[in-house]
Order: C-alpha cells, then structure tokens, then sequence
C-alpha cells in the first residue's frame, strides 16, 4: 500500500509540476511602424499634408520631401509648395524611438492660385 500512495503522490507533483510550467506569459506582440500622407491646397501655391503615423514606438519624427515652406519636424503637419493647377507628389519618411521607418508618398493637386 505503501508503494501505491508513493507513486500517487509522486505522479499528482509531476502533473502539477507539468501544468505550473506549461502556463508561460505569451510574448508581447511588436507592432509595426505604419505611417499614412494627405494632402489638400490651400490656394496660392502651398499644400497642406499631414502624416498620420501609428504602430512603432512613440515619439516619430517626419522627414518630408519636397522641404516643407513650415512645419515638419514632430508634429506631423508641413505645408509643401507647388504650382499652381498642377499635380505635386509629396513623400515622407517617419522615424520611431526604435529607429525604425516607415514611408508614404502621394500625388495631390496644388488648385488654383487664389
């Protein structure tokens, strides 16, 4: 009889042994640097665009190109110049915390000169 309550008890540890090992954390999912542009005119030759970025770590900063006439920088907003009744594309870069990037670019038209 002995024998048997050892061997109960010793099979009981190993299962709750077993289980207390095989319930683990799951890894945090990494999430990636997503980043979006659009761009409406503002009349008299100027572009307002604005990088929607998401995932990634914060704080971005955006590189846009053509040089922005103001803004860039951290907040996401620039304002690009452009010809009039004609079409500009407009690219920017995002840089996360972690040095990771992302990039988007359209074509937009400028309107009119008013």
């Amino acid at each position: 009889m002995t024998n048997i309550r050892r061997i109960s008890m010793i099979a009981a540890l190993a299962t709750t042994t077993v289980g207390l090992l095989g319930v683990a954390p799951a890894p945090l999912a990494a999430t990636t640097l997503t980043v979006g542009v659009d761009c409406y005119s503002l009349g008299h030759g100027r572009l307002q665009c604005a990088a929607d970025a998401g995932g990634g770590t914060a704080p971005y900063s955006y590189a846009w190109s053509p040089t922005p006439s103001a803004g860039g920088g951290s907040e996401g907003l620039a304002i690009i110049p452009c010809n009039p009744y004609q079409y500009r594309t407009v690219s920017v870069t995002v840089t996360d915390a972690n040095s990771d990037t992302a990039m988007a670019s359209g074509s937009f038209y400028c309107g009119d000169a008013v």
